[in-house]
């Protein structure tokens, strides 16, 4: 029995290695789009005060938590993808807003009735 035959791997899992490799290797290499911080206030329509208290303060309460960022040695910076991901977190729908209402409504005037 040839112990070499055993060793060597067909050439379809080696192209299979060769291409996964490939392609984390192309996902790491795009670059994340960076903001600083006064671009990223003005990104998301708050103020640099808004990020600077929620880093410091990080969640307090009833507040407003701040997008998530990268500390690069001293630098502050927010990825453009997290940052519309924090937006869209805090989208409100008007219309499911006013289907609630009314399901509160006559919630409240069942108990009422009771």
């Amino acid at each position: 029995m040839d112990v070499r035959a055993d060793c060597q791997r067909p050439r379809a899992f080696v192209a299979n290695i060769a291409a996964s490799n490939h392609s984390e290797y192309e996902a790491m290499a795009t670059k994340p789009e960076l903001l600083g911080e006064i671009a990223a206030a003005d990104f998301i329509a708050m103020s640099v005060p808004f990020l600077q208290a929620g880093r410091s303060r990080g969640i307090t309460g009833n507040r407003t938590p701040t997008p998530p960022y990268l500390k690069l040695g001293r630098l502050v910076k927010y990825d453009v993808r997290d940052l519309e991901t924090w937006l869209l977190a805090r989208r409100v729908d008007p219309e499911a807003r006013k289907a609630s209402a009314r399901i509160s409504m006559r919630r409240a005037s069942c108990k009422k009735a009771a």
